[in-house]
C-alpha cells in the first residue's frame, strides 16, 4: 500500500501549534491550553496552488502564506487537480468533518507525528494531516470529508 499522504498536510505542514493528546475514541486533538484557532464553519475552503513547482494554499485569517503540501500531498493534488478544468493551476478544496454533497470520506486510522493519518477508500490510500489541521477542527474527526472544485474564475 502507498502510505504517500493523499490529502496530507492537505491542511498542510510546516506549522508547530501545540503538542497533541490523545482523545476520545481514537481521536487526536490540541492540548489542554493550546491557542490552535479554530473555526466555527461547517465547511472548510483553502485554494491550492503551485508556486516554485510545489503545491501550496494561503490562508491571511490564520496566517498562512503558502504553507506547503509534503510527504507526498503535492501528488494527490495533481492527480486530483488533472480531474477538474484548470486544475493543473489551482482548485478549490472542501473539507470538513461532517458529510456533505460530493464529498468523499477520507477515514482516520491513527494519530501520528502530531497529526492524524487517513485512508481514502476511493483511492486506495493512506495519507497524513499535520497538525495544521487543528486551526479548521478542534479535534481529529473518526471521518474527514473532502471535494475538490474548479477555481472560481
Amino acid at each position: 500500500m502507498n502510505t504517500r499522504t493523499l490529502f496530507g498536510a492537505a491542511i498542510a505542514a510546516s506549522l508547530s501549534l501545540t503538542a497533541l493528546a490523545a482523545g476520545p475514541r481514537g481521536t487526536t486533538s490540541p492540548a489542554p491550553g493550546s491557542k490552535a484557532a479554530v473555526s466555527n464553519n461547517a465547511i472548510h475552503a483553502i485554494t491550492p496552488y503551485k508556486h516554485d513547482g510545489a503545491w501550496v494554499f494561503d490562508d491571511p485569517r490564520r496566517g498562512l502564506v503558502r504553507e506547503a503540501f509534503v510527504s507526498g500531498a503535492d501528488d494527490w493534488m495533481e492527480r486530483m487537480g488533472a480531474g477538474v478544468p484548470g486544475g493543473a493551476k489551482g482548485f478549490t478544496l472542501l473539507f470538513s468533518a461532517k458529510p456533505f454533497p460530493g464529498a468523499r470520506r477520507l477515514q482516520f486510522r491513527r494519530a501520528a507525528m502530531g497529526g492524524a493519518w487517513y485512508y481514502d477508500p476511493m483511492m486506495k490510500h493512506e495519507g497524513w494531516l499535520c497538525s495544521t489541521l487543528f486551526q479548521y477542527l478542534p479535534a481529529a474527526p473518526r471521518e474527514l470529508y473532502a471535494q475538490i472544485k474548479p477555481r472560481a474564475a
